[in-house]
Protein backbone atom coordinates (compact mmCIF):
# COMPACT_ATOMS: atom_id res chain seq x y z
CA UNK A 1 0.00 0.00 0.00
CA UNK A 2 2.88 2.37 0.81
CA UNK A 3 4.32 1.80 -2.67
CA UNK A 4 0.92 2.48 -4.21
CA UNK A 5 0.66 5.68 -2.18
CA UNK A 6 4.05 6.86 -3.40
CA UNK A 7 3.04 6.05 -6.98
CA UNK A 8 -0.07 8.16 -6.50
CA UNK A 9 1.95 11.06 -5.11
CA UNK A 10 4.41 10.84 -8.02
CA UNK A 11 1.57 10.79 -10.53
CA UNK A 12 -0.07 13.83 -8.92
CA UNK A 13 3.24 15.72 -8.76
CA UNK A 14 4.12 14.99 -12.38
CA UNK A 15 0.59 15.80 -13.55
CA UNK A 16 0.80 19.10 -11.66
CA UNK A 17 4.20 19.96 -13.10
CA UNK A 18 3.23 19.12 -16.67
CA UNK A 19 -0.01 21.05 -16.25
CA UNK A 20 1.90 24.06 -14.96
CA UNK A 21 4.11 23.95 -18.05
CA UNK A 22 1.08 23.94 -20.32
CA UNK A 23 -0.65 26.46 -18.05
CA UNK A 24 2.20 28.91 -18.57
CA UNK A 25 1.10 29.21 -22.20
CA UNK A 26 -2.65 28.95 -21.64
CA UNK A 27 -2.71 31.32 -18.68
CA UNK A 28 -0.57 33.89 -20.46
CA UNK A 29 -2.90 33.75 -23.46
CA UNK A 30 -5.88 34.11 -21.14
CA UNK A 31 -4.40 37.09 -19.30
CA UNK A 32 -3.48 38.77 -22.58
CA UNK A 33 -6.82 37.93 -24.21
CA UNK A 34 -8.43 41.30 -23.29
CA UNK A 35 -5.47 43.08 -24.93
CA UNK A 36 -5.75 40.93 -28.05
CA UNK A 37 -9.52 41.39 -28.34
CA UNK A 38 -9.25 45.17 -27.97
CA UNK A 39 -6.37 45.41 -30.44
CA UNK A 40 -7.60 42.94 -33.07
CA UNK A 41 -10.97 42.73 -34.78
CA UNK A 42 -13.11 39.60 -34.50
CA UNK A 43 -12.02 38.71 -38.03
CA UNK A 44 -8.33 39.09 -37.12
CA UNK A 45 -8.73 36.97 -34.01
CA UNK A 46 -10.57 34.38 -36.08
CA UNK A 47 -7.65 34.39 -38.54
CA UNK A 48 -5.24 33.82 -35.64
CA UNK A 49 -7.25 30.83 -34.44
CA UNK A 50 -7.41 29.33 -37.94
CA UNK A 51 -3.68 29.74 -38.60
CA UNK A 52 -2.77 28.27 -35.21
CA UNK A 53 -4.78 25.17 -36.11
CA UNK A 54 -3.09 24.98 -39.51
CA UNK A 55 0.30 24.92 -37.76
CA UNK A 56 -0.95 22.14 -35.47
CA UNK A 57 -1.98 20.08 -38.51
CA UNK A 58 1.40 20.46 -40.18
CA UNK A 59 3.18 19.61 -36.91
CA UNK A 60 1.15 16.38 -36.67
CA UNK A 61 2.28 15.47 -40.18
CA UNK A 62 5.86 16.45 -39.37
CA UNK A 63 6.03 14.39 -36.17
CA UNK A 64 4.45 11.30 -37.81
CA UNK A 65 3.06 9.84 -34.61
CA UNK A 66 3.35 12.65 -32.12
CA UNK A 67 4.49 12.59 -28.51
CA UNK A 68 2.96 9.15 -27.94
CA UNK A 69 5.54 7.58 -30.26
CA UNK A 70 8.49 9.37 -28.69
CA UNK A 71 7.40 8.48 -25.16
CA UNK A 72 6.65 4.83 -25.99
CA UNK A 73 9.96 4.15 -27.74
CA UNK A 74 11.89 6.27 -25.24
CA UNK A 75 10.43 4.18 -22.38
CA UNK A 76 11.37 0.98 -24.24
CA UNK A 77 14.99 2.24 -24.28
CA UNK A 78 15.03 3.33 -20.62
CA UNK A 79 17.97 0.98 -19.87
CA UNK A 80 19.98 2.29 -22.85
CA UNK A 81 20.68 6.01 -22.20
CA UNK A 82 23.04 6.30 -25.16
CA UNK A 83 20.34 5.08 -27.54
CA UNK A 84 17.83 7.45 -25.94
CA UNK A 85 20.11 10.34 -26.84
CA UNK A 86 20.49 9.01 -30.38
CA UNK A 87 16.70 8.74 -30.56
CA UNK A 88 16.09 12.39 -29.62
CA UNK A 89 18.89 13.60 -31.93
CA UNK A 90 17.49 11.56 -34.80
CA UNK A 91 13.88 12.62 -34.33
CA UNK A 92 14.76 16.30 -33.91
CA UNK A 93 16.89 16.30 -37.05
CA UNK A 94 14.15 14.51 -38.96
CA UNK A 95 11.47 16.94 -37.74
CA UNK A 96 13.41 20.03 -38.77
CA UNK A 97 13.84 18.61 -42.28
CA UNK A 98 10.27 17.34 -42.67
CA UNK A 99 8.81 20.45 -41.00
CA UNK A 100 10.54 22.70 -43.52
CA UNK A 101 9.30 20.43 -46.33
CA UNK A 102 5.67 20.57 -45.19
CA UNK A 103 5.88 24.34 -44.76
CA UNK A 104 7.13 24.72 -48.33
CA UNK A 105 4.35 22.48 -49.65
CA UNK A 106 1.83 24.51 -47.65
CA UNK A 107 3.05 27.71 -49.28
CA UNK A 108 2.80 26.15 -52.76
CA UNK A 109 -0.84 25.02 -52.32
CA UNK A 110 -1.94 28.19 -50.49
CA UNK A 111 -3.33 29.95 -53.61
CA UNK A 112 -5.73 27.04 -54.14
CA UNK A 113 -6.54 26.37 -50.46
CA UNK A 114 -6.85 29.99 -49.31
CA UNK A 115 -10.65 29.94 -49.41
CA UNK A 116 -10.65 27.20 -46.76
CA UNK A 117 -8.90 29.66 -44.44
CA UNK A 118 -11.46 32.40 -44.91
CA UNK A 119 -9.33 34.22 -47.50
CA UNK A 120 -6.28 34.78 -45.25
CA UNK A 121 -3.38 35.91 -47.51
CA UNK A 122 -0.13 33.95 -47.73
CA UNK A 123 1.97 37.05 -47.11
CA UNK A 124 2.71 37.98 -44.43
CA UNK A 125 0.43 36.05 -42.02
CA UNK A 126 0.60 32.71 -43.82
CA UNK A 127 4.38 32.76 -44.18
CA UNK A 128 4.88 33.62 -40.50
CA UNK A 129 2.68 30.72 -39.44
CA UNK A 130 4.43 28.26 -41.77
CA UNK A 131 7.87 29.12 -40.36
CA UNK A 132 6.63 27.94 -36.95
CA UNK A 133 6.10 24.31 -38.01
CA UNK A 134 9.63 22.90 -37.87
CA UNK A 135 10.52 24.89 -34.74
CA UNK A 136 7.45 23.69 -32.86
CA UNK A 137 8.03 20.05 -33.86
CA UNK A 138 11.70 20.23 -32.80
CA UNK A 139 10.70 21.75 -29.45
CA UNK A 140 8.24 18.93 -28.78
CA UNK A 141 10.79 16.29 -29.75
CA UNK A 142 13.39 17.71 -27.37
CA UNK A 143 10.80 18.11 -24.60
CA UNK A 144 9.85 14.44 -24.94
CA UNK A 145 13.35 13.44 -23.82
CA UNK A 146 12.82 15.09 -20.42
CA UNK A 147 9.36 13.54 -20.20
CA UNK A 148 10.81 10.05 -20.70
CA UNK A 149 13.51 10.80 -18.11
CA UNK A 150 10.79 11.76 -15.61
CA UNK A 151 12.26 15.27 -15.38
CA UNK A 152 8.90 17.00 -15.21
CA UNK A 153 10.36 20.07 -13.51
CA UNK A 154 12.84 20.79 -16.32
CA UNK A 155 10.12 20.08 -18.88
CA UNK A 156 7.93 22.68 -17.16
CA UNK A 157 10.71 25.28 -16.93
CA UNK A 158 11.29 25.19 -20.68
CA UNK A 159 7.58 25.32 -21.46
CA UNK A 160 7.38 28.46 -19.31
CA UNK A 161 10.51 29.89 -20.93
CA UNK A 162 9.02 29.42 -24.39
CA UNK A 163 5.89 31.25 -23.29
CA UNK A 164 7.90 34.08 -21.76
CA UNK A 165 9.82 34.58 -25.00
CA UNK A 166 6.57 34.56 -26.96
CA UNK A 167 5.18 37.35 -24.78
CA UNK A 168 8.44 39.29 -24.81
CA UNK A 169 8.43 39.32 -28.63
CA UNK A 170 4.69 39.48 -29.28
CA UNK A 171 3.32 42.23 -27.04
CA UNK A 172 5.80 44.95 -28.12
CA UNK A 173 5.36 44.00 -31.78
CA UNK A 174 1.58 44.16 -31.39
CA UNK A 175 1.55 47.51 -29.58
CA UNK A 176 4.42 49.33 -31.30
CA UNK A 177 3.93 48.26 -34.91
CA UNK A 178 1.11 47.97 -37.41
CA UNK A 179 1.67 44.25 -37.95
CA UNK A 180 -1.56 43.24 -36.20
CA UNK A 181 -2.13 39.49 -36.12
CA UNK A 182 1.18 38.96 -37.95
CA UNK A 183 2.99 40.19 -34.82
CA UNK A 184 1.60 37.30 -32.78
CA UNK A 185 2.40 34.74 -35.47
CA UNK A 186 5.95 36.03 -35.82
CA UNK A 187 6.54 35.98 -32.05
CA UNK A 188 5.33 32.37 -31.85
CA UNK A 189 7.78 31.31 -34.55
CA UNK A 190 10.73 33.10 -32.95
CA UNK A 191 9.95 31.70 -29.48
CA UNK A 192 9.80 28.08 -30.67
CA UNK A 193 13.04 28.28 -32.62
CA UNK A 194 14.97 30.03 -29.85
CA UNK A 195 13.62 27.68 -27.16
CA UNK A 196 14.54 24.65 -29.26
CA UNK A 197 18.11 25.94 -29.56
CA UNK A 198 18.33 26.47 -25.79
CA UNK A 199 16.78 23.08 -25.07
CA UNK A 200 19.18 21.31 -27.44
CA UNK A 201 22.10 22.59 -25.36
CA UNK A 202 20.67 20.84 -22.26
CA UNK A 203 21.01 17.34 -23.68
CA UNK A 204 24.01 15.40 -22.29
CA UNK A 205 26.74 16.24 -24.75
CA UNK A 206 24.43 18.58 -26.67
CA UNK A 207 22.28 17.84 -29.69
CA UNK A 208 24.12 16.07 -32.49
CA UNK A 209 22.34 16.49 -35.85
CA UNK A 210 22.14 12.96 -37.20
CA UNK A 211 19.89 10.24 -38.58
CA UNK A 212 20.10 6.79 -36.99
CA UNK A 213 18.17 4.94 -39.68
CA UNK A 214 17.23 1.85 -37.62
CA UNK A 215 15.85 4.08 -34.85
CA UNK A 216 14.07 6.32 -37.34
CA UNK A 217 12.49 3.29 -39.01
CA UNK A 218 11.32 2.11 -35.58
CA UNK A 219 9.78 5.53 -34.88
CA UNK A 220 8.01 5.64 -38.23
CA UNK A 221 6.90 2.00 -37.99
CA UNK A 222 5.17 2.75 -34.70
CA UNK A 223 4.10 6.30 -35.53
CA UNK A 224 2.76 6.18 -39.07
CA UNK A 225 -0.09 3.76 -38.20
CA UNK A 226 -1.05 6.32 -35.54
CA UNK A 227 -1.53 9.03 -38.17
CA UNK A 228 -5.24 8.35 -38.84
CA UNK A 229 -5.84 8.46 -35.08
CA UNK A 230 -3.97 11.76 -34.77
CA UNK A 231 -5.78 13.12 -37.82
CA UNK A 232 -9.06 12.28 -36.10
CA UNK A 233 -7.91 14.14 -32.98
CA UNK A 234 -7.10 17.10 -35.22
CA UNK A 235 -10.61 16.99 -36.69
CA UNK A 236 -12.02 17.29 -33.17
CA UNK A 237 -9.73 20.18 -32.32
CA UNK A 238 -9.64 22.26 -35.47
CA UNK A 239 -12.10 21.38 -38.21
CA UNK A 240 -14.91 23.44 -36.70
CA UNK A 241 -12.78 26.62 -36.93
CA UNK A 242 -12.01 26.00 -40.59
CA UNK A 243 -15.66 25.27 -41.37
CA UNK A 244 -16.83 28.38 -39.51
CA UNK A 245 -14.25 30.51 -41.37
CA UNK A 246 -15.30 29.05 -44.73
CA UNK A 247 -19.05 29.35 -44.01
CA UNK A 248 -20.74 32.09 -46.02
CA UNK A 249 -23.21 32.84 -43.24
CA UNK A 250 -20.64 33.09 -40.45
CA UNK A 251 -17.01 33.50 -41.61
CA UNK A 252 -14.01 34.70 -39.60
CA UNK A 253 -16.16 36.68 -37.14
CA UNK A 254 -17.91 33.51 -35.93
CA UNK A 255 -14.54 31.74 -35.90
CA UNK A 256 -13.25 34.58 -33.70
CA UNK A 257 -16.08 34.12 -31.15
CA UNK A 258 -15.52 30.37 -31.19
CA UNK A 259 -11.77 30.89 -30.72
CA UNK A 260 -12.43 32.98 -27.61
CA UNK A 261 -14.56 30.21 -26.10
CA UNK A 262 -11.96 27.65 -27.11
CA UNK A 263 -9.17 29.72 -25.56
CA UNK A 264 -10.98 29.91 -22.21
CA UNK A 265 -11.90 26.21 -22.34
CA UNK A 266 -8.21 25.48 -22.87
CA UNK A 267 -7.94 25.81 -19.09
CA UNK A 268 -9.54 22.37 -18.96
CA UNK A 269 -7.49 21.16 -21.92
CA UNK A 270 -4.19 22.04 -20.24
CA UNK A 271 -5.11 19.92 -17.23
CA UNK A 272 -6.07 17.05 -19.53
CA UNK A 273 -2.79 17.32 -21.45
CA UNK A 274 -0.79 17.51 -18.24
CA UNK A 275 -2.55 14.42 -16.96
CA UNK A 276 -1.88 12.56 -20.20
CA UNK A 277 1.85 13.42 -20.16
CA UNK A 278 2.15 11.99 -16.65
CA UNK A 279 -0.27 9.11 -17.29
CA UNK A 280 1.34 7.54 -20.37
CA UNK A 281 4.75 6.74 -18.80
CA UNK A 282 2.98 5.59 -15.61
CA UNK A 283 0.65 3.28 -17.53
CA UNK A 284 3.35 1.89 -19.83
CA UNK A 285 5.42 1.03 -16.76
CA UNK A 286 2.44 -0.70 -15.12
CA UNK A 287 1.78 -2.62 -18.35
CA UNK A 288 5.39 -3.80 -18.44
CA UNK A 289 5.22 -4.97 -14.79
CA UNK A 290 1.84 -6.64 -15.38
CA UNK A 291 1.27 -7.64 -11.74
CA UNK A 292 -1.71 -7.28 -9.41
CA UNK A 293 -0.20 -4.43 -7.40
CA UNK A 294 0.45 -2.32 -10.52
CA UNK A 295 -3.07 -2.84 -11.86
CA UNK A 296 -4.54 -1.99 -8.45
CA UNK A 297 -2.78 1.38 -8.64
CA UNK A 298 -4.04 1.90 -12.18
CA UNK A 299 -7.61 1.10 -11.12
CA UNK A 300 -7.82 3.72 -8.39
CA UNK A 301 -5.46 6.40 -9.72
CA UNK A 302 -7.22 6.49 -13.10
CA UNK A 303 -10.52 7.11 -11.29
CA UNK A 304 -9.12 9.95 -9.18
CA UNK A 305 -7.37 11.49 -12.18
CA UNK A 306 -10.70 11.60 -14.01
CA UNK A 307 -12.45 12.89 -10.86
CA UNK A 308 -10.00 15.80 -10.59
CA UNK A 309 -10.47 16.56 -14.28
CA UNK A 310 -14.28 16.43 -13.95
CA UNK A 311 -14.23 18.73 -10.92
CA UNK A 312 -12.16 21.34 -12.76
CA UNK A 313 -14.29 21.08 -15.91
CA UNK A 314 -17.46 21.60 -13.89
CA UNK A 315 -15.99 24.64 -12.13
CA UNK A 316 -14.91 26.28 -15.39
CA UNK A 317 -18.12 25.49 -17.28
CA UNK A 318 -20.40 26.67 -14.44
CA UNK A 319 -18.56 29.99 -14.10
CA UNK A 320 -18.05 30.54 -17.85
CA UNK A 321 -20.50 33.50 -18.16
CA UNK A 322 -18.65 35.47 -15.49
CA UNK A 323 -15.23 34.57 -16.92
CA UNK A 324 -16.26 35.70 -20.41
CA UNK A 325 -17.73 38.97 -19.09
CA UNK A 326 -14.52 39.64 -17.17
CA UNK A 327 -12.18 39.01 -20.08
CA UNK A 328 -13.93 40.16 -23.22
CA UNK A 329 -15.41 43.40 -24.53
CA UNK A 330 -19.02 43.47 -25.70
CA UNK A 331 -20.27 41.17 -28.43
CA UNK A 332 -18.76 37.90 -27.21
CA UNK A 333 -21.67 36.60 -25.10
CA UNK A 334 -22.00 33.39 -27.14
CA UNK A 335 -18.46 32.47 -26.13
CA UNK A 336 -19.71 31.53 -22.63
CA UNK A 337 -21.88 28.70 -23.98
CA UNK A 338 -19.06 27.64 -26.32
CA UNK A 339 -16.67 27.50 -23.34
CA UNK A 340 -19.02 25.36 -21.27
CA UNK A 341 -19.72 22.83 -24.02
CA UNK A 342 -16.06 22.56 -25.08
CA UNK A 343 -15.06 21.94 -21.45
CA UNK A 344 -17.35 18.92 -21.46
CA UNK A 345 -15.84 17.76 -24.75
CA UNK A 346 -12.35 18.04 -23.22
CA UNK A 347 -13.42 15.85 -20.30
CA UNK A 348 -14.72 13.19 -22.69
CA UNK A 349 -11.53 13.39 -24.71
CA UNK A 350 -9.46 12.90 -21.55
CA UNK A 351 -11.49 9.79 -20.75
CA UNK A 352 -10.76 8.43 -24.22
CA UNK A 353 -7.04 9.17 -23.79
CA UNK A 354 -6.98 7.42 -20.41
CA UNK A 355 -8.56 4.26 -21.85
CA UNK A 356 -6.54 4.64 -25.06
CA UNK A 357 -3.28 4.12 -23.17
CA UNK A 358 -4.28 0.46 -23.04
CA UNK A 359 -4.33 0.31 -26.83
CA UNK A 360 -1.12 2.32 -27.24
CA UNK A 361 0.78 0.03 -24.87
CA UNK A 362 1.07 -2.59 -27.62
CA UNK A 363 2.43 -2.01 -31.12
CA UNK A 364 -0.38 -4.06 -32.61
CA UNK A 365 -3.02 -2.06 -30.74
CA UNK A 366 -1.49 1.30 -31.67
CA UNK A 367 -1.80 0.45 -35.35
CA UNK A 368 -5.55 -0.08 -34.90
CA UNK A 369 -6.55 2.73 -32.54
CA UNK A 370 -7.74 4.76 -35.53
CA UNK A 371 -10.69 2.33 -35.72
CA UNK A 372 -11.95 4.02 -32.55
CA UNK A 373 -11.15 7.66 -33.36
CA UNK A 374 -11.64 7.98 -37.13
CA UNK A 375 -15.34 6.93 -37.19
CA UNK A 376 -16.01 9.51 -34.46
CA UNK A 377 -14.18 12.13 -36.53
CA UNK A 378 -16.42 11.32 -39.51
CA UNK A 379 -19.44 11.81 -37.24
CA UNK A 380 -17.99 15.17 -36.20
CA UNK A 381 -17.64 16.26 -39.82
CA UNK A 382 -21.23 15.28 -40.57
CA UNK A 383 -22.58 17.12 -37.52
CA UNK A 384 -20.54 20.22 -38.40
CA UNK A 385 -21.97 20.23 -41.92
CA UNK A 386 -25.47 19.90 -40.47
CA UNK A 387 -25.26 22.22 -37.44
CA UNK A 388 -22.85 25.06 -38.35
CA UNK A 389 -25.16 26.63 -41.00
CA UNK A 390 -28.02 26.57 -38.45
CA UNK A 391 -26.34 27.57 -35.18
CA UNK A 392 -22.86 28.79 -36.04
CA UNK A 393 -20.36 28.58 -33.17
CA UNK A 394 -22.84 26.78 -30.88
CA UNK A 395 -23.47 24.14 -33.52
CA UNK A 396 -19.73 23.64 -33.96
CA UNK A 397 -19.00 23.10 -30.26
CA UNK A 398 -21.92 20.68 -29.80
CA UNK A 399 -20.84 18.75 -32.92
CA UNK A 400 -17.38 18.30 -31.39
CA UNK A 401 -18.70 17.26 -27.98
CA UNK A 402 -21.24 14.76 -29.31
CA UNK A 403 -18.55 13.22 -31.52
CA UNK A 404 -16.32 12.96 -28.43
CA UNK A 405 -18.98 10.76 -26.82
CA UNK A 406 -18.65 8.31 -29.71
CA UNK A 407 -14.86 8.53 -29.57
CA UNK A 408 -14.91 7.62 -25.87
CA UNK A 409 -17.29 4.70 -26.40
CA UNK A 410 -15.33 3.32 -29.35
CA UNK A 411 -12.00 3.68 -27.49
CA UNK A 412 -13.30 1.92 -24.38
CA UNK A 413 -14.64 -0.93 -26.50
CA UNK A 414 -11.26 -1.34 -28.23
CA UNK A 415 -9.33 -1.06 -24.95
CA UNK A 416 -11.40 -3.83 -23.37
CA UNK A 417 -10.73 -6.02 -26.41
CA UNK A 418 -6.96 -5.42 -26.23
CA UNK A 419 -6.39 -5.95 -22.50
CA UNK A 420 -8.58 -6.45 -19.43
CA UNK A 421 -7.38 -3.42 -17.47
CA UNK A 422 -9.44 -2.98 -14.28
CA UNK A 423 -10.58 0.60 -14.86
CA UNK A 424 -13.58 1.63 -12.77
CA UNK A 425 -15.78 2.09 -15.81
CA UNK A 426 -19.09 2.36 -13.92
CA UNK A 427 -17.80 4.92 -11.41
CA UNK A 428 -16.14 7.03 -14.13
CA UNK A 429 -19.38 6.89 -16.14
CA UNK A 430 -21.21 8.38 -13.15
CA UNK A 431 -18.74 11.27 -13.09
CA UNK A 432 -19.20 11.89 -16.81
CA UNK A 433 -23.00 11.84 -16.59
CA UNK A 434 -22.98 14.22 -13.63
CA UNK A 435 -20.61 16.58 -15.46
CA UNK A 436 -22.87 16.54 -18.53
CA UNK A 437 -25.89 17.41 -16.37
CA UNK A 438 -23.98 20.32 -14.82
CA UNK A 439 -23.22 21.71 -18.28
CA UNK A 440 -26.76 21.32 -19.65
CA UNK A 441 -29.08 21.93 -16.68
CA UNK A 442 -27.83 25.11 -14.97
CA UNK A 443 -28.01 27.38 -18.04
CA UNK A 444 -29.49 30.71 -16.99
CA UNK A 445 -29.48 29.96 -13.25
CA UNK A 446 -28.17 32.44 -10.67
CA UNK A 447 -24.44 32.58 -9.97
CA UNK A 448 -24.67 31.51 -6.28
CA UNK A 449 -26.56 28.36 -7.30
CA UNK A 450 -24.03 27.54 -10.01
CA UNK A 451 -21.20 28.13 -7.55
CA UNK A 452 -22.78 25.71 -5.06
CA UNK A 453 -23.11 23.09 -7.81
CA UNK A 454 -19.31 23.10 -8.21
CA UNK A 455 -19.18 20.84 -5.15
CA UNK A 456 -21.24 18.07 -6.74
CA UNK A 457 -18.36 16.27 -8.49
CA UNK A 458 -15.95 16.20 -5.51
CA UNK A 459 -18.75 14.92 -3.27
CA UNK A 460 -19.71 12.25 -5.80
CA UNK A 461 -16.08 11.13 -6.20
CA UNK A 462 -15.68 10.71 -2.44
CA UNK A 463 -18.92 8.75 -2.25
CA UNK A 464 -17.79 6.42 -5.05
CA UNK A 465 -14.33 5.66 -3.58
CA UNK A 466 -14.50 6.69 0.08
CA UNK A 467 -12.46 3.82 1.53
CA UNK A 468 -9.56 4.36 -0.85
CA UNK A 469 -9.56 8.14 -0.29
CA UNK A 470 -9.62 7.75 3.50
CA UNK A 471 -6.81 5.17 3.43
CA UNK A 472 -4.59 7.26 1.15
CA UNK A 473 -5.07 10.44 3.18
CA UNK A 474 -4.28 8.58 6.40
CA UNK A 475 -1.18 7.01 4.80
CA UNK A 476 0.00 10.38 3.51
CA UNK A 477 -0.45 12.04 6.91
CA UNK A 478 1.38 9.14 8.61
CA UNK A 479 4.35 9.54 6.23
CA UNK A 480 4.42 13.28 6.88
CA UNK A 481 4.38 12.71 10.63
CA UNK A 482 7.20 10.16 10.37
CA UNK A 483 9.39 12.79 8.73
Amino acid sequence: MAEQGRAGVRLVKQTTLYTLGIAATRFANLVLLPLYLRTLSKEDYGALGVLEQLVQLLVILTMAGGMETLVKIGMDLHEEPERQLRLVSTTTTWMVISGATFALLGALVWPWAGSLFGGIPLWPAGVCSLTTVAGMAAFQSLSAYFQVQGQARRHTVYQALRTGLNIAFGVPLLLLTDLGVTALLLSASLSYWLSSALLARQLPGGLKPMIDWPLLKRVLRYGIPLMPHLAAAYVFQALDKFMLAASEGHGLEAAGIYSVGSRIASGAMMLGLGMQRAWLPFFFKAANLNDEKAWHSVRHLSFWSMAGMAAFVSLLSLTAPEVVDLITPGGYGTAAAVTSVLCLGTLLRTGAQTAGATVLSSERGSSRIWLASLPAAVINIGLNVWWIPRWGALGACWATTVAMVFNLLFTVAMARAVKAVPFRYAAISCLLLASTALVVVPEGTAFPIRLALCGVIPALALALDWEFAKREVSSFLARRSAK
